[in-house]
């Protein structure tokens, strides 16, 4: 679990992450919950996760 405040949130107002991973078969399985993200800000935050960590451990692989 991760607490996280982007600078563009209001003061005090935070989201939180959490990472579950699990073995799946010969890989691992990521469940990812992001919770508290207002709603004029899920698809610019959904791009950045992907972007720049989803993908990133796809090619980790």
């Amino acid at each position: 679990m991760q607490k996280w405040r982007q600078s563009s949130l209001p003061e005090g107002h935070y989201s939180v992450v959490t990472f579950e991973l699990k073995k799946n078969g010969k890989g691992t399985k990521l469940k990812f919950i992001y919770m508290g993200v207002l709603k004029n800000q899920v698809k610019g935050i959904d791009s950045v996760w992907k972007e720049f960590y989803l993908e990133k451990m796809k090619i980790a692989e």
